[in-house]
């Protein structure tokens, strides 16, 4: 009664193979949790990197920099940064937070201000 002796590693082709049936396995609960983005599986190695890149989830961040909330509420970002001074004669409405020395805006807050403009 022989028995085979059982392998502890795995060749890099085999890893890859094993990685590529499991990702097809969960394609279809992966899509729906990856926003706007299809994956498929293509049949050429190269492909197959490129699409498992694409697996990565993405997310919008929450706190914007001074920078990025420029951008978001679509004004100058000196503007703003003029209006976030102590002794400024017309403050900024949404009040800034700070983390360690960085100054951001919680998008929640900006997204409440816009709301409140009025319309022309």
């Amino acid at each position: 009664m022989g028995q085979q002796e059982m392998r502890t590693e795995f060749e890099p082709k085999d890893i890859e193979r094993i990685a590529d049936m499991v990702i097809e396995k969960l394609l279809p609960f992966i899509q729906d949790q990856v926003h706007e983005k299809p994956i498929s599986v293509a049949a050429d190695k190269g492909n197959i990197k490129k699409e498992k890149a694409g697996l990565i989830r993405e997310y919008k961040p929450r706190m914007l920099s001074v920078r990025e909330s420029s951008g978001y509420l679509g004004i100058a970002e000196k503007t703003l940064r003029n209006r976030l001074g102590l002794k400024t004669e017309n403050p900024f409405p949404v009040k800034s937070k700070h983390i360690g020395g960085k100054v951001l805006f919680d998008v929640k807050d900006l997204d409440a201000y816009l709301d409140k403009l009025p319309t022309t």
